[in-house]
């Protein structure tokens, strides 16, 4: 699992992997090769089992996604959490994700380039 990682960094790979062990499947967005952190619904829902944002709050996030607001955006606006406390949180839920499926001995990835008709994972922040 890390060499393709490690593979998918090293060429500036823009697209989404996926990973598969048995019936779990999982998806990381590259973006220029770097990770790219969650969307709002996953990390709305990594706070809220964290107790770091009430489920009102992360409704009330989700409702601004609808209306086509940006994913970190719509949960700061709700005046829960600041911007660079989600953040944060982003980099911790990666951090706790990578360190899981890099504990998986076998696994299944497909990486999905993103094409240029494609909506590219282009929004949301990269991991420096």
């Amino acid at each position: 699992m890390f060499d393709t990682l490690v593979a998918l960094a090293a060429a500036g790979r823009t697209g989404i992997l996926e990973v598969r062990r048995g019936g779990v499947r999982s998806f990381l967005r590259f973006r220029g090769g770097r990770l790219v952190l969650p969307d709002g619904d996953i990390l709305s829902a990594f706070l809220v089992r964290q107790g770091r944002l009430t489920r009102e709050a992360a409704e009330r996030a989700a409702a601004r996604r609808a209306e086509g607001e940006d994913s970190v955006d719509a949960l700061v606006r709700t005046g829960a959490i600041d911007a660079e406390a989600a953040r944060q949180a982003a980099v911790e839920y990666l951090d706790q994700f990578l360190s899981a499926i890099a504990a998986w001995s076998s696994a299944e990835t497909e990486f999905r380039p993103a094409g240029p008709e494609e909506e590219t994972p282009d929004r949301g922040d990269t991991v420096d």
